[in-house]
């Protein structure tokens, strides 16, 4: 009898003896019956033994094929790297649009993960500029558009460091964020604003701004 001939089960458990997951990846190369009975076996092991590595992976590549693979074999949406980035923070932080509208589908993800230094998904995806992201997660209902990091910057604060104008106007639209709200050194998404002499962000913040007359930040 042919390797391949073997029932789906004992094909599992042979790969199963195989300790690196390249291996049995290769063994599921073979042919097409080894590809459709292996590659499902190989994403839930994967969930099952090494942390939900490849959903991991898929979210900093802004892989949605393999997102979808590695969540229909049952990998965890909560599972974290060595900084703590869950895969919606990674898929965020990448600008990954499809991974985070799968992620998010599963309304099972928690939108303010926090990683290491306290950022959350949408902290990462102001930080780069990625608009489309940002406007997907101000519309999940339980995201904190205003959360302080472990340097008290907050998802605005670097959207005005970095001059990320759209994301800025999708911020303040919100209603949620305070463009006065100061950081661990007495920063403002404001003052940032006007130190980097970006007139355009200077503009839609002060829009915003409630004014405090002892306020010192600008001067």
């Amino acid at each position: 009898m042919h390797l391949l001939d073997l029932p789906v089960d004992l094909l599992q458990l042979a790969a199963d003896f195989l300790d690196a997951e390249k291996d049995i990846n290769s063994f599921a190369q073979i042919n097409r019956q080894s590809y459709s009975v292996l590659n499902p076996y190989l994403y839930r092991r994967n969930s099952l033994k090494l942390g939900s590595s490849a959903l991991l992976w898929a979210a900093q590549r802004g892989s949605g094929g393999t997102a979808r693979a590695c969540l229909s074999e049952g990998a965890d949406v909560a599972a974290f790297d060595k900084f703590g980035r869950t895969p919606l923070f990674l898929a965020a932080s990448k600008g990954s649009e499809e991974v985070v509208k799968v992620l998010l589908a599963t309304r099972q993800v928690d939108a303010n993960s926090k990683d290491c230094f306290g950022c959350t998904p949408l902290t990462g995806a102001a930080s780069y500029g990625h608009e489309a992201v940002v406007r997907l997660l101000l519309a999940t209902a339980t995201v904190d558009a205003d959360w302080k990091d472990n340097f008290g910057f907050t998802p605005l604060n670097y959207a005005a460091s970095w001059g990320h104008k759209a994301v800025v106007r999708l911020l303040v639209a919100t209603g949620k964020v305070d463009a006065d709200l100061k950081d661990n050194y007495d920063c403002t998404p404001l003052s940032i604003a006007v130190s980097k002499g970006d007139k355009a962000v200077v503009t839609l913040l002060s829009a915003t701004r409630r004014f405090d007359m002892d306020s010192t930040d600008l001067l």
